[in-house]
């Protein structure tokens, strides 16, 4: 059986979501050029200057970072639930719909979407996050002297 086709105020309704999803996607991708550039400039102030507190600046920035793309990756994949109901209702009566036209409630989906925590463990995120702690661990212990490069090299 074939798909009716969608009503202007039905294609709205999706440009609109799907408008959001483009955005918070994008405000993910932006959350991790951020937090590369910013753990890069405080390394580097770490290791110029040798203040420990910079360290703590760093891995805060990256637990910061981490926790914010977690929430923005969350609402997206909150808004492609609330999508996807759209689309499976086009062709349903509108008296049949149990999803109001224009609606931007993603309450009624939080049941089927993780948490803000399991999104931040969810493949996407923490492989990149984790690296960048090491990071930020690694150049923190070669400023303090906990590393040598002696350690490292046995030539």
């Amino acid at each position: 059986m074939a798909r009716r086709e969608a009503n202007e105020a039905e294609r709205d309704y999706l440009k609109m979501i799907q408008a959001i999803i483009d955005r918070m996607a994008r405000c993910s991708f932006l959350i991790k050029g951020w937090c590369i550039t910013i753990v890069a400039a405080i390394l580097a102030l770490n290791v110029k200057d040798t203040k420990p507190w910079f360290s703590a600046a760093a891995f805060l920035a990256v637990l910061v970072f981490w926790i914010l793309d977690s929430y923005y990756l969350r609402q997206e994949r909150l808004f492609r639930a609330l999508y996807n109901k759209a689309i499976g209702e086009l062709d349903l009566p509108l008296s049949g719909r149990t999803l109001p036209l224009f609606s931007m409630k993603t309450k009624d989906f939080e049941k089927d979407v993780a948490s803000w925590f399991c999104v931040a463990w969810s493949r996407t995120i923490w492989p990149l996050y984790l690296l960048v702690f090491l990071v930020v661990l690694v150049v923190t212990a070669f400023s303090i002297g906990f590393l040598h490069k002696t350690h490292f090299f046995c030539f």
